[in-house]
């Protein structure tokens, strides 16, 4: 049997659910929350914050919130942030490849 849910509990579940970017099956990703976190919901929600700053990819490549939680995804190293160009940079080196290739 599973431990009582305080509302504490509830109360940071929601903060994480509130930050996570993908919001799909609440209430199972609320059972993983009850049984996978224990203690670690600063880190949890620290993680996904970092991760918001970092950028995440496209939606379809975040987990479900429920996956996230059952793999213990916070105790993964974060990634790199990825360099962004500008669309001006994109453009002026479309420009300059444009220009290279009608010289030839």
């Amino acid at each position: 049997m599973g431990r009582t849910v305080s509302e504490e509990d509830v109360k940071r579940f929601e903060e994480f659910w509130r930050h996570y970017p993908r919001k799909v099956a609440k209430p199972v990703a609320f059972k993983a929350w009850m049984r996978e976190v224990n203690g670690d919901q600063e880190k949890v929600i620290a993680w996904v914050e970092a991760m918001k700053q970092i950028g995440w990819d496209d939606e379809q490549f975040i987990p479900h919130p429920s996956t996230f939680l059952n793999q213990r995804r916070w105790e993964d190293p974060l990634p790199q942030p990825k360099k962004r160009e500008d669309r001006n940079e994109r453009n002026r080196k479309a420009i300059e490849e444009g220009t290279r290739n009608s010289a030839t």
